[in-house]
Formats: structure tokens, sequence, C-alpha cells
């Protein structure tokens, strides 16, 4: 992206950008506009250019600094606990999805879920990395519950999408046992 893109500097001039310690040379057009392209190696991180331009015959350097930019190339990941790792006839566990990096797209039909069902998604009013909801257990099931959150579900601002692959942290299992036994004397 241009950092300086509808600069002037007087015709004749030269220009230079200095972006994390590197001075990068700006050609100076005729009109006296000039752009730079930011270099693609840069790594993640908030950078600041400081612009130099010179005037022509050797005049003072004017040193201004340029339109901060972010760049993010890191996907955004999730981990995932549960307050309870087995569950019985009558019990919830509170979820908890933990966000790398915030999102703005991460909604319930991100998650999978097998053996129950899971409430609404609640945003934390305090730290928007942390999402909870409640889970509640299949009735009259032994099977095994398991939330989940495969890659590619949701993304950061910088529109990376999440890259959790097989992490062991973006699946919680918990054993269930919400099976009704029959009081003695009665016949099943």
């Amino acid at each position: 992206s241009d950092v300086c893109s509808s600069d002037l500097a007087q015709p004749g001039s030269t220009a230079t950008v200095e972006i994390n310690g590197v001075v990068y040379p700006v050609t100076v057009n005729p009109d006296g506009t000039y752009s730079f392209t930011v270099p693609t190696n840069l790594p993640d991180g908030t950078y600041t250019p400081i612009i130099t331009v010179t005037p022509p015959a050797g005049g003072t350097p004017v040193v201004t600094q340029g339109t901060s930019f972010t760049i993010d190339t890191t996907p955004p990941t999730i981990a995932i606990t549960s307050d309870h790792t087995a569950l019985y006839l009558g019990q919830t566990a509170t979820i908890t999805f933990t966000l790398s990096e915030a999102s703005a797209d991460f909604t319930d039909a991100d998650v999978t879920v097998t053996g129950g069902t899971l409430g609404p998604l609640t945003q934390s009013s305090t730290n928007p990395l942390i999402y909870t909801a409640t889970f509640t257990p299949a009735a009259n099931s032994m099977t095994p519950a398991v939330i989940s959150v495969a890659s590619t579900k949701f993304s950061d601002a910088a529109t990376n999408v999440n890259a959790d692959g097989t992490d062991t942290n973006n699946t919680v299992t918990m054993t269930t046992s919400t099976v009704v036994v029959p009081s003695a004397g009665t016949l099943a």
C-alpha cells in the first residue's frame, strides 16, 4: 500500500522513506508527486514511515512522519475449554472459547457440537477475545460430547482466517451419562 501517494515535493527534489530502520529511495515525478509501495517482506507489526524530502540543489531536508500502517499475516487461533470433564443427568458445562486476536465474524455457526446442544455465544464485556456458552448434554445418552472449531471458520481484522488444523486445544471432549436409571422395583 502507498504510504505517501498524495504528497508533493518541489520538482527536482529527492526523497527517501525509512521503515523499520531500512531506507528506501523514492522517485519524485517531474510534477513533484511521489509515491512509495510498502515492501512485502516486512514482518507483522505496526510501522510509521519517516519520509525525507531533500529540495533540489541540496537544500535543507524536510523530515515528516507518514501514515502509520499495520501488517498482519498471522492467522487467528482458538482455544476451547470446559469447566467440566464429565456431565451427568441435569448438569451443564460452561464452554470458554479464547481467540488469539479479535474477530468480527466468530459466531455460533462456527462451532461444531455433538452429544448435546450449545447455547448462544456471549462475548466477554471485559475481554473481546473471550466467548462463553452453556452446553447441555443430550438426554438419555452416554455418548461423549465433542465441541470444536475447525480451520477457516472465522477471521481477524486483516481477513486472515483461523488456522487451527489438528491443534488439540480447539476441541473439548466430555464424558456424559444422562441415562435415567429406573428405581428399584420399576420394570423397564
